[in-house]
């Protein structure tokens, strides 16, 4: 179930591991973007996210960034059980959009994985700090922290 409020809190995402699944909690309360919109809203999900032997993941899920903290770039990971339409950014903590990794380009299901090279639209280099990826997906939305060091 999908709650949409607005208030001004930063994510909080679990992260439990029993070999070979991946179950995440995640608890994401909405952040308000310039325009007073929610960046995102409650979404909690609960099943595989790990790809084995190349099997399709069984739910949508933003599974990993890697290396974080990063310097100069970082990989993030995400899973998609079916071909989908994906939107994929970076926003900084005041919630305005830094780039656009995946602006609505249609995916083939499986693990897939965008590079942010800590630039924004307009390839300038952004300043050191905490930053947040957002994948969304048709009614899944799901949110990570990273954080560029410099």
């Amino acid at each position: 179930m999908s709650r949409r409020k607005k208030l001004n809190v930063i994510t909080v995402s679990l992260l439990f591991l029993a070999v070979p699944w991946i179950f995440q909690t995640g608890i994401a309360m909405a952040a308000t973007g310039q325009d007073h919109s929610p960046l995102f809203s409650l979404h909690t999900t609960y099943g595989s996210s790990v790809s084995d032997g190349g099997a399709v993941p069984d739910v949508y899920n933003l599974s990993r960034v890697y290396p974080n903290p990063f310097n100069p770039s970082t990989a993030i990971s995400y899973d998609l059980p079916r071909a989908s339409i994906v939107h994929l950014a970076v926003f900084d903590l005041r919630g305005r959009l830094i780039r656009t990794l995946r602006g609505g380009v249609s995916e083939p299901a499986g693990r897939r994985t965008a590079t942010w090279n800590g630039c924004d639209d307009q390839n300038h280099q952004v300043a050191g700090g905490v930053y947040f990826c957002r994948l969304r997906v048709g009614n899944f939305i799901a949110l990570k922290s990273m954080t560029l060091v410099k």
